[in-house]
C-alpha cells in the first residue's frame, strides 16, 4: 500500500511539472476569445451574411432541420435572433469559407417552398424569389464550383432554375435548365463553355455515373461519358488561352484523364488532351486544382493512396504533361496553405505517437493506468519549392506533425496563415511553427479548448478579422489574434 501512494505521487508530480512546462508557453501573439451566440444545437455549418444591408458582416448557424440563428454584430456587442418557421438550404463548407462575399439573403424553406431570408425594418421577411415558380419543389442547394461561383440550385423534375450570388452578396437568376438527369442533385459547376454569354452548367447525375453539359442557351445537353465519382469534373482555364477547359478522370478502358474544350467551328465539345492510363484503381485516388506554380494557371494534382503516389499534371501547348513523387503514407485529400514565406499542401496519415507527458488516470478498479503512446491521424505537411520546381513532387520536402490538422487562415491579416490542430489528447490548439538551422520544423501550440469544433470560419470587417468557431455544445465563439 505504501508503494502505491510513493508511485502515485511520484507520477503526479512528474505529470504536473510537465503539463507546467508544455502549457506554459507563451504565443507569439495575444489571443482574444468572445462568444458571439449559444445555440440548441451543434452547428453544421456558419454562413457570413449581411442581412440587414449595412456593410458589416454577420453569421448565421444552422443545422439541418433546425431553427437557424442569426448572430449581429460580432465584432461589437453581439444580439441573436432565433429565425422561427424555415430552414436553411442545405449548405456545402465550401460556401461558407470560400467567398469573402457576405450574403444579404439566405436561401431557405418555408414549409416546402423556397424564399429568401432578409432583415428588414427591424424584423425578419421571407421573400419569393422570382421567377422561380411558387411551388413545393424536389430538392435545392446553395453549391459552389472550381470557376468560384457561388449558386442556388432548384430542381423540379427534370427543370432546374439557378442563382448566383453577386459580387454584393445578392442572388441573381443565371438561367433554366432542362435535362432528364435533373431528377438527381447534380449541377457541379457553372462556366460560359462556348462564350455566348449565358452560363452552361456542368453536371454528374449521381446515378449512373455519366457526366454531362447542359447548355444555358437552351439547345440541350451534350454528354461528356463515364466519370470517377471518386473527384467531380473540374472547370478552369488551363492554359491561359481565355476558354474554359474540363478536366475530368474517365474510367475506361483503364483510369485516364481527359480535357475536354469547345470547338467553335465545329459547334461541339470535344476531348483535346488525354494522359496515359494512370496507373491506378477506379477507387482509391481524389483529385483537385491546384496553382502550384503561382503562374496564376492550376495544375491538375492527383493522389493515389492506394499505391501512394503524386501525380501532377500541367496543359500546356495542347499536351498533359505529368511529373510524378512518393507520397508515403497520406490518405486524405490535401489543401493549400501558406505559412510565413512557404507554401505548402496538407495530407494526413496514420501514425504512432508518444504522449509527452504520459495520460495518466486511475480507474474504475481504483488502479493506476497510464498511456505513453497512441495511433492517431497526423498532419503531413508538403514544402513546395519556388517556380516551376513546385511541380516535381520528387522536390516536395515533407514534414510530419504529430496533431490532427483542423483548419488553416490568416486569423490576424498577418499574411500568413495560423494552424487548428487537435493533440493526441483531442485538445483543440493554436499551432505556429519556426524553422531550425537544419531546415526542420519545430512546432509550439497554445491550448484553445476541450470541446470538438463543427465547423470553424474565417470573418473580416474593413481591418477587423476572426475566426468563428461553432463548438459540439452549440457555442459559438470568436476568436481574434493580435
Amino acid at each position: 500500500m505504501r508503494c502505491w501512494v510513493v508511485g502515485l505521487t511520484i507520477f503526479t508530480a512528474t505529470f504536473l511539472a510537465l503539463f507546467a512546462l508544455t502549457s506554459l508557453t507563451k504565443p507569439p501573439f495575444r489571443l482574444n476569445r468572445k462568444v458571439i451566440a449559444k445555440l440548441p444545437y451543434a452547428p453544421s455549418n456558419l454562413l457570413i451574411t449581411d442581412l440587414d444591408s449595412d456593410g458589416h458582416p454577420e453569421i448565421l448557424a444552422e443545422a439541418d432541420g433546425e431553427t437557424p440563428v442569426w448572430s449581429r454584430s460580432p465584432f461589437g456587442e453581439p444580439s441573436t435572433v432565433h429565425v422561427k418557421g424555415c430552414s436553411v438550404v442545405w449548405t456545402t463548407l465550401w460556401v461558407a469559407i470560400a467567398p469573402n462575399i457576405p450574403i444579404r439573403a439566405v436561401p431557405v424553406w418555408v414549409g416546402k417552398k423556397l424564399r429568401l431570408l432578409r432583415w428588414q425594418n427591424g424584423k425578419v421577411v421571407f421573400e419569393p424569389l422570382p421567377p422561380l415558380p411558387d411551388e413545393a419543389f424536389d430538392h435545392a442547394s446553395l453549391e459552389g464550383g472550381w470557376t468560384g461561383k457561388v449558386f442556388l440550385a432548384a430542381y423540379l423534375g427534370e427543370n432546374a432554375w439557378v442563382f448566383v450570388l453577386t459580387e454584393k452578396g445578392d442572388w441573381k437568376f443565371a438561367g433554366k435548365f432542362t435535362s432528364a438527369g435533373f431528377r438527381e442533385p447534380v449541377i457541379d459547376d457553372l462556366a460560359d463553355l462556348d462564350k455566348d454569354g449565358k452560363l452552361d452548367a456542368i453536371c454528374t447525375p449521381w446515378s449512373p455515373e455519366w457526366a454531362c453539359v447542359v447548355w444555358g442557351n437552351g439547345k440541350g445537353e451534350s454528354e461528356l461519358g463515364e466519370w470517377s465519382s471518386h473527384g467531380s469534373p473540374l472547370v478552369s482555364d488551363l492554359n491561359g488561352d481565355g476558354w474554359d477547359e474540363i478536366a475530368m478522370v474517365a474510367p475506361k478502358p483503364q483510369p485516364h484523364l481527359q480535357i475536354w474544350r469547345f470547338a467553335p467551328k465545329q459547334g461541339k465539345l470535344r476531348v483535346i488532351a488525354k494522359s496515359p492510363p494512370l496507373g491506378l484503381a477506379a477507387h482509391d485516388f481524389f483529385w483537385q486544382l491546384f496553382d502550384l506554380d503561382k503562374d496564376r494557371l492550376r495544375e491538375i494534382v492527383v493522389w493515389n493512396y492506394g499505391h501512394q503516389r503524386w501525380l501532377v499534371f500541367k496543359f500546356e501547348g495542347g499536351n498533359l504533361k505529368m511529373w510524378q513523387g512518393a507520397a508515403e503514407g497520406t490518405h486524405f485529400p490535401p489543401e493549400t496553405i501558406r505559412i510565413g514565406r512557404h507554401d505548402f499542401l496538407v495530407t494526413e496519415k496514420a501514425k504512432q505517437v508518444i504522449l509527452f507527458p504520459p495520460l495518466i488516470w486511475i480507474d474504475k478498479d481504483f488502479k493506476l493506468r497510464w498511456e505513453l503512446e497512441k495511433w492517431m491521424d497526423c498532419a503531413v505537411f508538403w514544402e513546395l519549392p519556388e517556380g516551376k520546381d513546385a511541380l516535381m513532387p520528387s522536390k516536395w520536402k515533407k514534414y510530419e506533425a504529430t496533431f490532427d490538422f483542423l483548419f488553416a487562415a490568416d486569423i490576424d491579416g498577418g499574411g500568413k496563415d495560423e494552424v487548428i490542430g487537435r493533440d493526441a489528447r483531442g485538445r483543440v490548439r493554436l499551432y505556429w511553427f519556426r524553422k531550425t538551422k537544419s531546415g526542420e520544423l519545430r512546432w509550439q501550440s497554445w491550448l484553445l479548448d476541450r470541446r470538438y469544433p463543427q465547423t470553424l470560419v474565417l470573418i473580416q470587417d474593413g481591418g477587423r478579422r476572426g475566426l468563428c468557431v461553432g463548438w459540439d455544445d452549440g457555442t459559438v465563439e470568436l476568436l481574434t489574434v493580435q
